[in-house]
């Protein structure tokens, strides 16, 4: 008689370069990747993501020359190609200076916001002398992909107040210092 395999379980949808693990009830059988391009099977059930597409994975019981095999449908999203960010990433404590990344739809964030903050539209505020990384992070069908830059936030410069006579005939001089 043929063996009597349970359904495959575990996560069937996953991105490039990720792995997840399938798992059958039934002992001692096979794992198989129909489309090893888009993603490979190892003997325990790791799937690792290859590429975009989607592949069968099949697990074969065998007992006493009789097979059976069950499929599950693994499919891979590709992970969103994303510009780097461009812009000038070095801002004086209370000023602003514009990032901006040519790929729709990301998420600006700062990861020390003590130093520096972004905001949706990419404005960087200087806060406190340091650096921040700055990341844009773009996500379709749950796949993200995340490009950064760290940015330098600068004290403003210390400059002496302009001394000396303000007032001056026309056609007279006066001598300014700072």
């Amino acid at each position: 008689a043929f063996p009597t395999v349970a359904a495959i379980t575990g996560t069937a949808t996953l991105c490039e370069a990720a792995t997840t693990q399938l798992a059958d009830a039934t002992a001692s059988g096979v794992w198989s990747s129909g489309t090893p391009g888009v993603a490979t099977i190892d003997a325990v059930g790791l799937v690792s993501a290859v590429s975009a597409g989607t592949s069968s994975i099949s697990y074969v019981v065998t007992i006493n020359n009789c097979s059976t095999t069950v499929n599950s449908t693994i499919t891979v999203n590709a992970l969103p190609i994303v510009a780097s960010i461009t812009g000038s990433t070095n801002v004086c404590v209370g000023a602003t200076s514009q990032l901006a990344n040519t790929t729709p739809g990301g998420v600006w964030t700062s990861l020390t916001t003590a130093v520096a903050t972004i905001n949706s539209s990419g404005l960087v505020s200087g806060l406190t002398p340091g650096t921040s990384q700055i990341d844009y992070t773009v996500t379709i069908l749950g796949c993200s992909t995340t490009k950064s830059t760290t940015v330098t936030t600068f004290s403003m410069p210390s400059v002496n107040p302009i001394t000396g006579v303000t007032t001056v005939c026309v056609g007279a001089t006066t001598l300014l210092a700072n």
